[in-house]
């Protein structure tokens, strides 16, 4: 696949299929490493023998590092082009999940749950700018629909995937096939993909300042940030609940929390 789409008023959206689907497989895996610790989260307690508080922490780390890395993903892309950046985003997740699941202590698994956060974070400015500069302006809602769809079957994926990975091995093999998966898809996309060659912009304070002074950004971020907060964090603790709680077995728990997200991807594609 070529450049010329990109230059040329952009692919329509039957023809650009390959690469959103490249796309969002990348988007899918890393949505996925950045849950994976929800329905493990009962074994890396047991493992680290710590509560629920410290373990549940692991989600601020995360949170922590993709925050920061998104605020300075201009930086990368600027010097990298889009493209890759979106390897660089899964080249670091990769490290942060093979840190994760070779940790020998808490501190060591807190440092690799921060880069994984990061890497995952370096993702989404960079694949926006590459879908909307590839497609036609006609087919942008459509592509960043279809895309869009990665968080909701990340979070279907997810606890299935540990129900079948912890069937015949423990969570830091689960963990460590998502830090090969997640290094294998970004480098697929990036050696077969010629989307997204132009580079990003680093941000400057002329260009926030405005951006800062609407007040309509800061009510938009409010509603984000407590919209993400009640996934990343409340939401993410529910096969933990299910388990400890309401007497679920762990598979069981897993198998809900998967099952939910299907509704989501629905109203989405709908929408």
């Amino acid at each position: 696949m070529d450049d010329k789409n990109e230059q040329a008023g952009g692919a329509r959206l039957l023809p650009g299929i390959p690469v959103l689907v490249l796309m969002l497989t990348v988007f899918v895996v890393n949505m996925t490493s950045r849950s994976i610790l929800s329905p493990l989260l009962l074994r890396v307690e047991h493992d680290f023998a710590v509560s629920h508080g410290p373990a549940a922490q692991l989600f601020l780390f995360i949170g922590i590092g993709y925050s920061l890395a998104m605020l300075f993903s201009g930086f990368i892309s600027s010097r990298t082009t889009h493209r890759g950046a979106i390897f660089v985003s899964a080249a670091v997740m990769s490290a942060g999940l093979l840190i994760m699941s070779l940790a020998p202590t808490m501190r060591m698994m807190r440092a690799g749950v921060l880069l994984m956060g990061a890497g995952s974070g370096l993702y989404p400015p960079s694949s926006i700018a590459t879908i909307t500069s590839y497609f036609d302006r006609r087919d942008w809602q459509k592509a960043l629909s279809i895309h869009e769809v990665g968080p909701h079957l990340a979070m279907v994926l997810a606890p299935l995937y540990a129900n079948v990975v912890l069937h015949y091995a423990d969570w830091r093999t689960a963990v460590g096939l998502l830090s090969g998966i997640i290094l294998v898809a970004g480098s697929i996309f990036f050696f077969r993909i010629d989307a997204g060659k132009m580079k990003g912009e680093a941000p400057t304070l002329s260009t926030l300042l405005p951006l800062f002074r609407e007040p309509n950004f800061w009510i938009l971020m409010l509603f984000f940030g407590l919209a993400l907060g009640s996934i990343q964090g409340i939401y993410l603790l529910v096969p933990t609940f299910l388990v400890t709680e309401a007497g679920f077995s762990l598979e069981g728990a897993n198998s809900i929390f998967g099952i939910s997200r299907f509704l989501p991807i629905v109203a989405l594609l709908t929408a």
